[in-house]
């Protein structure tokens, strides 16, 4: 007959190796087998050797009970169900984990994508936690397109953007970076069409074109 410590052992692995859809039970359970398992093997730098799972993963699963009485809700229905996720928000307010919370459950947001926002938290206290979901959300709708381009001759950063913002207005020039002789380029959808379009014009394709452009003045 299997052990107390056994069975826990076997469920706690079958639910911490598999992905969050694959999980048997929500997150709000197996927090609480590992309570258990902690109290039955006497710690929890013992129940994470008997389970083989790292000792700040098992703490991730505990720190589930540090949510909302609300997220909780959230997290029995399944609706929010990302560890990683849920230790990220444990030291939010209530008020701010229920509404990173309900944006993951109402896929606004997803579950990776609450690690970014906790570093602009922080950094920008004062700023609603509202705001800054939705400063995300409309990072993760701008669609980035790059370049690469050799240098011929050695060029700044600031000389390459003097070039492009005769073609093309500043904004629509998402990042450019320099690294030895080669120059990453890269633009917004409208900025990419546009530069597309003037390429087309001159019987060049884009690539060519931003050399044309880079090397060729």
């Amino acid at each position: 007959m299997k052990s107390k410590v056994d069975e826990l052992s076997a469920r706690l692995i079958r639910n911490t190796i598999k992905k969050n859809t694959q999980r048997a039970d929500n997150l709000l359970v197996i927090a609480r087998d590992v309570e258990e398992l902690i109290r039955l093997t006497g710690s929890i730098n013992a129940a994470a050797k008997h389970i083989d799972l790292s000792l700040i993963m098992l703490k991730k699963f505990l720190s589930v009970n540090n949510l909302s009485e609300e997220v909780k809700k959230l997290v029995e229905q399944r609706k929010f169900d990302n560890v990683q996720a849920a230790y990220d928000i444990r030291s939010l307010s209530s008020e701010e984990q229920l509404i990173i919370a309900k944006s993951v459950s109402e896929r606004k947001i997803s579950g990776s994508d609450v690690k970014n926002l906790i570093p602009q938290k922080n950094k920008d206290k004062n700023v609603p936690i509202e705001d800054i979901i939705d400063r995300l959300v409309a990072l993760k709708d701008v669609k980035i397109y790059s370049a690469f381009i050799i240098l011929e001759k050695p060029k700044t950063k600031r000389q390459v953007e003097e070039i492009l913002v005769k073609e093309l207005d500043k904004k629509l020039i998402h990042s450019i970076t320099l690294t030895d002789n080669v120059i990453k380029i890269s633009f917004t959808k409208e900025g990419y069409e546009s530069l597309k379009t003037k390429a087309k014009s001159k019987n060049y394709k884009l690539k060519e074109y931003l050399n044309y452009l880079i090397n060729g003045q």
